[in-house]
Protein backbone atom coordinates (compact mmCIF):
# COMPACT_ATOMS: atom_id res chain seq x y z
CA UNK A 1 0.00 0.00 0.00
CA UNK A 2 1.40 3.64 -1.05
CA UNK A 3 1.17 6.30 1.25
CA UNK A 4 2.26 10.07 1.46
CA UNK A 5 5.15 10.58 -0.94
CA UNK A 6 4.91 7.22 -2.37
CA UNK A 7 6.22 5.50 1.11
CA UNK A 8 5.36 1.75 1.27
CA UNK A 9 2.63 1.36 4.41
CA UNK A 10 1.73 -2.17 5.57
CA UNK A 11 -1.50 -2.66 6.69
CA UNK A 12 -1.86 -4.71 9.80
CA UNK A 13 -5.24 -6.65 9.94
CA UNK A 14 -6.96 -7.00 13.38
CA UNK A 15 -10.15 -8.86 14.26
CA UNK A 16 -13.54 -8.69 16.54
CA UNK A 17 -14.10 -11.08 18.85
CA UNK A 18 -17.59 -11.51 17.72
CA UNK A 19 -16.71 -13.55 15.48
CA UNK A 20 -16.05 -16.34 18.22
CA UNK A 21 -18.69 -14.95 20.46
CA UNK A 22 -21.22 -12.45 20.93
CA UNK A 23 -21.57 -9.72 23.20
CA UNK A 24 -25.27 -9.10 23.00
CA UNK A 25 -25.99 -12.69 23.09
CA UNK A 26 -22.74 -14.46 25.24
CA UNK A 27 -24.82 -17.53 24.76
CA UNK A 28 -23.55 -17.97 21.21
CA UNK A 29 -20.17 -18.78 21.07
CA UNK A 30 -20.56 -19.40 25.54
CA UNK A 31 -18.25 -22.52 24.86
CA UNK A 32 -15.67 -20.86 23.37
CA UNK A 33 -12.92 -19.70 26.14
CA UNK A 34 -10.64 -16.83 25.20
CA UNK A 35 -7.47 -18.14 24.99
CA UNK A 36 -8.95 -20.95 22.13
CA UNK A 37 -10.45 -17.24 20.28
CA UNK A 38 -6.92 -15.69 20.79
CA UNK A 39 -5.09 -18.89 19.43
CA UNK A 40 -7.01 -18.89 15.89
CA UNK A 41 -7.16 -15.64 15.54
CA UNK A 42 -3.16 -16.03 15.50
CA UNK A 43 -2.74 -18.72 13.40
CA UNK A 44 -4.99 -17.36 11.00
CA UNK A 45 -2.39 -14.28 10.87
CA UNK A 46 -4.57 -11.83 12.71
CA UNK A 47 -2.20 -9.32 14.47
CA UNK A 48 -4.80 -6.98 16.94
CA UNK A 49 -7.82 -7.93 18.40
CA UNK A 50 -10.93 -5.29 19.47
CA UNK A 51 -12.53 -5.98 23.37
CA UNK A 52 -14.77 -8.12 24.24
CA UNK A 53 -16.79 -9.97 27.31
CA UNK A 54 -14.14 -12.43 27.87
CA UNK A 55 -11.32 -10.17 28.23
CA UNK A 56 -9.85 -8.96 31.30
CA UNK A 57 -11.30 -5.37 32.49
CA UNK A 58 -7.88 -3.57 33.72
CA UNK A 59 -5.00 -3.09 31.71
CA UNK A 60 -1.98 -5.53 32.83
CA UNK A 61 -4.50 -8.28 32.75
CA UNK A 62 -5.56 -7.24 29.01
CA UNK A 63 -2.06 -7.12 28.23
CA UNK A 64 -1.25 -10.77 29.86
CA UNK A 65 -3.92 -12.13 28.05
CA UNK A 66 -2.44 -10.88 24.77
CA UNK A 67 1.04 -11.37 24.99
CA UNK A 68 1.63 -15.12 25.24
CA UNK A 69 -0.33 -14.71 21.02
CA UNK A 70 1.76 -11.40 20.42
CA UNK A 71 -1.40 -9.82 19.55
CA UNK A 72 -1.88 -6.02 20.24
CA UNK A 73 -4.68 -4.16 21.67
CA UNK A 74 -6.62 -2.23 19.06
CA UNK A 75 -10.06 -0.71 20.58
CA UNK A 76 -12.77 -1.24 22.56
CA UNK A 77 -16.51 -1.93 21.43
CA UNK A 78 -19.85 -1.47 22.80
CA UNK A 79 -23.07 -2.12 21.68
CA UNK A 80 -24.67 1.00 21.86
CA UNK A 81 -28.35 2.40 21.40
CA UNK A 82 -27.35 6.09 21.53
CA UNK A 83 -29.39 6.90 17.80
CA UNK A 84 -32.84 5.71 21.07
CA UNK A 85 -31.02 5.96 24.36
CA UNK A 86 -29.18 8.30 26.51
CA UNK A 87 -25.97 7.68 27.40
CA UNK A 88 -27.15 7.49 31.02
CA UNK A 89 -29.46 4.52 29.87
CA UNK A 90 -26.60 2.67 28.63
CA UNK A 91 -24.61 2.91 31.21
CA UNK A 92 -25.24 -0.27 33.14
CA UNK A 93 -22.45 -1.09 36.28
CA UNK A 94 -21.77 -4.83 36.83
CA UNK A 95 -19.57 -3.84 40.02
CA UNK A 96 -19.77 -0.60 42.58
CA UNK A 97 -18.59 1.82 40.28
CA UNK A 98 -18.69 6.11 39.95
CA UNK A 99 -19.50 7.52 36.60
CA UNK A 100 -19.11 11.47 35.64
CA UNK A 101 -20.61 12.46 32.33
CA UNK A 102 -19.09 15.27 31.01
CA UNK A 103 -20.43 17.03 27.82
CA UNK A 104 -20.28 19.94 25.92
CA UNK A 105 -21.25 21.21 22.47
CA UNK A 106 -19.79 19.54 19.48
CA UNK A 107 -20.58 18.73 15.73
CA UNK A 108 -19.81 15.25 15.96
CA UNK A 109 -16.82 15.57 14.02
CA UNK A 110 -15.12 12.47 16.13
CA UNK A 111 -16.33 8.91 16.81
CA UNK A 112 -16.61 8.37 19.77
CA UNK A 113 -13.58 6.31 21.35
CA UNK A 114 -12.39 4.84 24.98
CA UNK A 115 -9.59 6.47 26.74
CA UNK A 116 -7.52 3.76 28.36
CA UNK A 117 -5.78 4.42 31.97
CA UNK A 118 -2.10 4.11 29.78
CA UNK A 119 -3.37 7.09 27.44
CA UNK A 120 -4.08 9.44 30.20
CA UNK A 121 -0.78 11.41 30.48
CA UNK A 122 0.62 12.36 33.95
CA UNK A 123 2.46 15.19 35.19
CA UNK A 124 3.32 17.09 38.49
CA UNK A 125 3.07 20.60 38.76
CA UNK A 126 4.34 23.48 41.66
CA UNK A 127 6.03 23.20 44.38
CA UNK A 128 5.78 22.84 48.39
CA UNK A 129 2.19 23.22 49.17
CA UNK A 130 1.29 24.18 45.50
CA UNK A 131 2.29 21.25 44.37
CA UNK A 132 -0.61 18.39 42.96
CA UNK A 133 -0.72 15.66 40.52
CA UNK A 134 -2.24 16.07 37.30
CA UNK A 135 -4.01 13.51 34.52
CA UNK A 136 -4.96 14.79 31.66
CA UNK A 137 -7.78 12.33 30.41
CA UNK A 138 -8.93 14.30 27.71
CA UNK A 139 -6.00 16.93 26.75
CA UNK A 140 -6.21 20.14 24.03
CA UNK A 141 -3.74 17.93 22.39
CA UNK A 142 -6.36 15.16 22.00
CA UNK A 143 -8.80 14.68 19.16
CA UNK A 144 -11.72 16.39 20.10
CA UNK A 145 -13.52 19.33 19.52
CA UNK A 146 -14.79 21.88 22.37
CA UNK A 147 -14.31 19.21 25.82
CA UNK A 148 -11.37 18.86 27.93
CA UNK A 149 -11.54 16.35 31.28
CA UNK A 150 -8.45 16.58 33.34
CA UNK A 151 -8.03 15.46 37.00
CA UNK A 152 -5.93 17.04 39.79
CA UNK A 153 -4.97 14.67 42.71
CA UNK A 154 -4.19 17.83 45.65
CA UNK A 155 -2.34 16.47 48.72
CA UNK A 156 -4.08 17.61 51.68
CA UNK A 157 -3.26 21.46 52.41
CA UNK A 158 -1.96 21.89 49.01
CA UNK A 159 -3.41 24.72 46.84
CA UNK A 160 -4.64 23.19 43.30
CA UNK A 161 -4.69 26.51 40.91
CA UNK A 162 -1.80 28.25 41.90
CA UNK A 163 -1.37 31.22 40.48
CA UNK A 164 -4.27 33.13 40.38
CA UNK A 165 -5.33 33.17 36.54
CA UNK A 166 -8.04 33.42 34.53
CA UNK A 167 -9.70 31.69 31.22
CA UNK A 168 -12.18 34.50 30.21
CA UNK A 169 -9.44 35.63 26.73
CA UNK A 170 -9.16 34.34 23.61
CA UNK A 171 -5.40 34.68 23.78
CA UNK A 172 -3.60 31.41 22.44
CA UNK A 173 -0.91 30.85 23.66
CA UNK A 174 -0.89 33.68 26.34
CA UNK A 175 -4.72 32.65 27.70
CA UNK A 176 -7.44 30.94 26.52
CA UNK A 177 -11.36 30.93 26.85
CA UNK A 178 -12.56 28.29 28.80
CA UNK A 179 -15.98 27.62 30.58
CA UNK A 180 -14.68 25.31 34.06
CA UNK A 181 -16.57 23.77 36.41
CA UNK A 182 -15.14 22.19 39.33
CA UNK A 183 -16.27 18.76 41.17
CA UNK A 184 -14.38 18.15 44.22
CA UNK A 185 -13.75 14.67 46.37
CA UNK A 186 -11.97 14.08 49.15
CA UNK A 187 -10.02 10.76 49.74
CA UNK A 188 -10.91 11.02 53.75
CA UNK A 189 -14.71 11.42 53.26
CA UNK A 190 -14.74 14.80 55.47
CA UNK A 191 -13.24 18.12 55.06
CA UNK A 192 -13.18 21.28 52.78
CA UNK A 193 -12.72 23.18 49.42
CA UNK A 194 -12.17 26.70 49.03
CA UNK A 195 -12.28 28.43 45.47
CA UNK A 196 -12.52 32.22 44.95
CA UNK A 197 -13.32 33.35 41.11
CA UNK A 198 -12.96 37.43 41.06
CA UNK A 199 -12.29 40.00 38.53
CA UNK A 200 -9.93 42.51 38.06
CA UNK A 201 -11.72 45.56 38.70
CA UNK A 202 -13.50 43.91 41.76
CA UNK A 203 -16.69 43.81 40.17
CA UNK A 204 -16.78 40.38 41.08
CA UNK A 205 -15.46 38.21 43.92
CA UNK A 206 -16.71 35.68 45.46
CA UNK A 207 -15.40 32.93 47.88
CA UNK A 208 -16.84 29.82 48.36
CA UNK A 209 -16.71 27.17 50.59
CA UNK A 210 -17.64 23.69 50.05
CA UNK A 211 -18.53 21.55 52.87
CA UNK A 212 -17.86 17.71 52.17
CA UNK A 213 -20.01 15.02 53.57
CA UNK A 214 -18.77 11.55 55.12
CA UNK A 215 -20.07 10.96 51.41
CA UNK A 216 -17.56 13.01 49.76
CA UNK A 217 -20.22 15.26 48.15
CA UNK A 218 -20.19 19.00 47.85
CA UNK A 219 -23.14 20.77 49.24
CA UNK A 220 -22.40 24.26 47.88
Amino acid sequence: MSGAAGQQQRVRIGANPIIWTSDDLPSIGGGISLEECLDQARRAGVEGMELGHKFPSDTEGMKAALAPYGLAFISGWWSLELLSRTAEEEIEAETAVEVAVCRSPAEGRYPARAILPDEVGAITRGESTNQRFIRNILPDTAPGETLLVVEVITPGGHWSSYPPHKHDTDDFPNETYLEETYYHRLRRGSGFALQRVYTKDGSLDDTNRFLIRLTGYPLG
